[in-house]
């Protein structure tokens, strides 16, 4: 095994071509993917020629095409308003608005993209085959498998009876080659295109005319489409093309390795134009020095990052590599004082910043006052205008135009009239909160919003605030750019915003530096060929390296792979050979990966670090836990004192007739599933702040509807005294259920009528309304009749349970919310749920577990079988414990639960209640000793929602 040193590509490639080729081809032209390699190559080159050498002509593929090409790429929105207005000319019955269109223009658009990328024809990919025979033969071009992929596709739509789904997806389906046609040639007239157009107007002229003026050099590519395969194939041909390939033997001459996918394609049919390098054995040849880290938390691992780079020797050049751009900020915050310099090349996204955060509140504010409008009224929803207001960078400026408007809105009803508001003197105000009613009128608004904002950042020289004030002036320029592209007169208000809002949405800063200082901070794709001696790669996570999509797309992922089209395994492939890249000519690596659960990742590490450990033998990675110091080496612990006792006494007596404060399955779940947690619930008192959001309702707001509107409709099946449940009260529940559960849907939000509900709210309650139904069906079927005991019966029945504190007797007023008893041939116990519900389980004693995976999965076990014990305790009758989870109540549905396969039953309750006693008071002794403690959770999954999250910093 050789020493690590390596020459880092880039290196190589301009020591090749001046020795071999620069003194030979005075007109060479180089070409690279990017302008970042273009950088480092062109260092290289200097320390190689010298500075009295001429440098050669140098393009980055796109500028390369754009060059040979005249026509401008359009702006997104241009293209989709072109493409409306084709789609109109081409199939004018279809008679869509353009709010509907531009639903799905985007998609459309991409798909074009794709099929001028890969020279794909748009009438042979959008035919309507229905012929097996037809299919084989005008698709013969095509191999044996892909025919058959082909067949399977098309034999779903070879049926007699299609359903209107079916008929719909292929009326549009016949009808995307007319609207590509007239596409194409409205952008032609106009000289403008998008990227994939130009790919395919290059390569049609390279079909045409010779093209041998220059010596060209392609440099450093990888994933190349069939557009660009084929150019490049044209000019090898024409004897003025030859390639430097980045590639490592580890991964090219392994069949199954996925990082070599693109390059043994791409090799094997350029092989003839290709240029043989040195050092393209690193990975395994050379000794690798690897390490990967387990650290707790983003700002951990930047913390860490600092740390690194204080131990590496100043002659090395660093490489910090961020997969996940919001990583960004925490590592500028957290670079050394006395670091080298640092340059960034890579894009940051205004999503991530807090002033986008206001604009989504502010365009969700205008957006549903404009859907809930009636004719008398133009209500703001308060949750968004609350999102508004506690905006730091918005409250700023409030306290200052107007220090009692914040307190005036915090405290209002779940509607505001802005009649109320009174802004009407404060220009800032006036703005935010106007009732547009033109779309001209809120893009002045908008102007005057960033206008005022970007005024404010100017006050504040701290970096990040730098950023804000960019993403402000590029918010500010694309609003002056829609007000004029969205005079268009089919454009309603709701639109405009809807458009305003997907357009800054998609803003990102490109940090685009020249510089190449020793520390370099880049995104996964810029990295590609760029070489260091130390790289730092973080967030390596499971779902973020690789970060793998399914993009919205026309084409059907089966028709993509029969025709060449990108697929799922294309992004791996992507991804993979960016991640070994990195690794081929580095000193040392170092690998972070985040121990916590993350947003748009797995709290584990990436594949690829699975597949360095196995796959590189000796130069195996050294797999270290760490934990940074800033955090605390245990967990947060509430010890327990005479204050905390005091508090906790006053849910304990001494005789079951005393009456003291009730605790419910609840309390003891929360025990179970996070100490610390339940000391801030139930000793604190704090409570969650209330969620207002308003456009949905929450899986727990749908299942608390369900439960009011079950018990309200049953309850006009009462009679003198007692509701009774038969096989014909089907049509009687149906009757009243709507009205039922649109006044719940208007008591839960405040509204005053029907037509303020949004359609969003609608959906909602029809989930709602559909749950109810499936209830009443199966009610109805199974009613012999079915007489209604209670429902919703609150804390009604309890149980005092004796426990021993330090030798000292006391009783805990155990009870709960039944949602339903009833009784048919025996009496039962009901809970109604509208999750994921298991009801299996093998012993008592799995539902006492505070393991996690106990904890999720028995939770609705525990609680209707302690329900049971309660009623029991109660009444002396023991019912039999049902549980409707109302989305699986179909056909052969069946609510009981079972202990190791057998049904458990009011019987096997009886025969297990001295197990369960014993469990329970067990439990309710430790939660009420004086020595408890209030630690936190050693599950973090238990944290991802809880109400308290915040304090703990989990």
């Amino acid at each position: 095994m050789s020493d690590s040193t390596s020459t880092p590509f880039l290196k190589l490639v301009a020591q090749n071509f001046y020795h071999e080729q620069l003194l030979k081809q005075k007109n060479a032209i180089l070409i690279f993917p990017n302008k970042r390699m273009i950088a480092y190559f062109r260092k290289y080159l200097a320390e190689t020629i010298g500075k009295s050498e001429i440098s050669p002509i140098i393009y980055t593929i796109d500028t390369f095409i754009r060059e040979h090409i005249k026509t401008v790429v359009a702006d997104k929105l241009t293209l989709i308003f072109e493409l409306f207005d084709a789609y109109k000319t081409a199939v004018p019955q279809f008679n869509q608005s353009l709010d509907q269109f531009y639903n799905y223009a985007d998609t459309l658009l991409g798909d074009f993209n794709e099929l001028d990328n890969y020279l794909i024809s748009v009438d042979m990919i959008f035919t309507n085959i229905k012929n097996i025979t037809e299919l084989s033969n005008s698709y013969d071009f095509l191999s044996d498998e892909q025919i058959e992929i082909l067949q399977q596709f098309w034999a779903y739509f070879n049926q007699n009876k299609l359903s209107n789904d079916k008929e719909k997806y292929l009326q549009i389906w016949d009808a995307i080659p007319k609207i590509y046609q007239q596409f194409k040639k409205q952008l032609l007239i106009k000289n403008i295109a998008y990227s994939g157009m130009q790919l395919r107007l290059f390569y049609e002229k390279l079909m045409t005319e010779y093209f041998i003026q220059k010596k060209y050099y392609l440099v450093g590519f990888n994933a190349l489409n069939e557009a660009h395969l084929r150019i490049f194939e044209i000019m090898g041909k024409n004897g003025n093309l030859q390639i430097y390939w980045d590639t490592d033997d580890y991964y090219v001459n392994n069949q199954i390795q996925e990082a070599g996918l693109f390059l043994r394609k791409n090799i094997k049919r350029l092989m003839a134009y290709s240029i043989q390098l040195p050092e393209t054995d690193n990975i395994r040849h050379k000794i690798k020095h690897i390490e990967t880290y387990s650290i707790p938390g983003r700002v951990a691992q930047a913390q860490f990052m600092a740390g690194l780079l204080n131990k590496i020797p100043d002659e090395n050049n660093i490489g910090i590599i961020l997969p996940d751009e919001k990583m960004l900020f925490p590592i500028l915050h957290n670079m050394p004082s006395k670091t080298r310099r640092y340059n960034i090349t890579m894009g940051y996204p205004f999503k991530n910043t807090q002033i986008f955060q206001f604009l989504t509140s502010f365009f969700k504010l205008h957006q549903y006052r404009i859907e809930l409008i009636s004719q008398k009224e133009f209500p703001f929803q308060s949750y968004y205008l609350k999102q508004i207001i506690d905006n730091p960078e918005i409250k700023k400026i409030i306290n200052k135009v107007d220090n009692e408007f914040y307190n005036r809105v915090k405290t209002n009803t779940k509607r505001i009239n802005p009649a109320t508001l009174n802004t009407k003197n404060q220009s800032f105000l006036s703005h935010l909160f106007n009732t547009h009613t033109s779309t001209e009128n809120f893009i002045n608004s908008l102007r005057e919003i960033l206008y005022t904002l970007f005024s404010e950042q100017k006050t504040n020289e701290l970096n990040s605030q730098n950023i804000e004030s960019e993403f402000i002036i590029q918010s500010y320029n694309t609003v002056n750019r829609l007000g004029e592209q969205l005079q268009r007169p089919d454009i309603t208000l709701l639109m405009a915003i809807k458009i305003c809002f997907q357009e800054i949405n998609s803003l990102s800063i490109p940090f685009d530096g020249e510089k190449l200082d020793q520390v370099q901070i880049m995104g996964l794709m810029e990295s590609r060929s760029i070489d260091f001696d130390y790289v730092v790669l973080i967030d390596a996570n499971e779902g973020i390296l690789p970060n793998v999509s399914n993009p919205n797309s026309f084409i059907p992922q089966m028709i993509r792979k029969a025709f060449g089209m990108p697929v799922t395994a294309y992004q791996d492939a992507i991804f993979a050979y960016l991640f070994y890249r990195l690794l081929q000519k580095s000193k040392k690596t170092y690998i972070l990966y985040n121990s916590l659960e993350i947003s748009n990742g797995k709290a584990e590490k990436s594949r690829y670090l699975n597949q360095i450990e196995f796959e590189l033998g000796v130069n195996s990675p050294q797999q270290t836990l760490f934990k940074i110091q800033s955090f605390p080496e245990s967990n947060i612990i509430i010890e327990n004192n005479p204050e905390i006792r005091q508090k906790l006494a006053s849910y304990l007596s001494r005789s079951p007739q005393n009456s003291s404060k009730k605790i419910s399955t609840t309390f003891i779940h929360q025990f179970l599933k996070c100490k610390l947690a339940f000391f801030f619930k139930y000793v604190a008192g704090l409570k969650a702040e209330e969620d207002e959001e308003f456009d949905a309702l929450s899986g727990k707001d749908i299942g608390q509807m369900l439960h009011n509107s079950l018990h309200k409709s049953y309850l006009q099946l009462k009679g003198n005294s007692h509701i009774i449940l038969k096989p014909d009260s089907l049509n009687i529940l149906r009757s009243h259920i709507d009205s039922i559960v649109d006044n719940e849907l208007l008591s839960q939000y405040q509204l005053d009528t029907i037509d303020q509900i949004s359609g969003d709210q609608k959906l909602s309650a029809d989930i709602v309304k559909k749950y109810a139904e499936i209830v009443f069906k199966f009610d109805t079927q199974n009613a012999n009749p079915i007489e209604i005991i209670d429902m919703e019966a609150s804390y009604k029945y309890s149980w005092p349970v004796e426990i021993n504190i330090e030798e000292e007797a006391y009783f805990v007023n155990f009870s709960g919310i039944f949602d339903r008893v009833d009784k048919a041939e025996y009496t039962r116990i009901i809970d109604y749920k509208t999750g994921n519900t298991e009801k299996s389980f093998i012993a008592i004693n799995q539902l006492f577990s505070a393991e996690e995976k106990n904890l999720s999965k028995y939770k609705e076990i525990f609680q209707i079988v302690l329900y049971s014990v309660i009623y029991y305790k109660s009444t002396g009758v023991m019912p039999v414990p049902l549980i409707y989870d109302v989305r699986k109540m179909g056909k052969n549905f069946d609510p009981h639960i079972y202990k190791s396969g057998i049904q458990y039953d009011a019987k096997s309750i009886l025969e297990d209640l001295e197990t369960i006693e014993y469990e329970l008071k067990e439990l309710l002794s430790r939660i009420f000793h004086p020595a408890t403690a209030f630690s936190q959770t050693d599950e973090i999954k238990n944290c991802e929602y809880c109400d308290f999250k915040q304090i703990c910093k989990r």
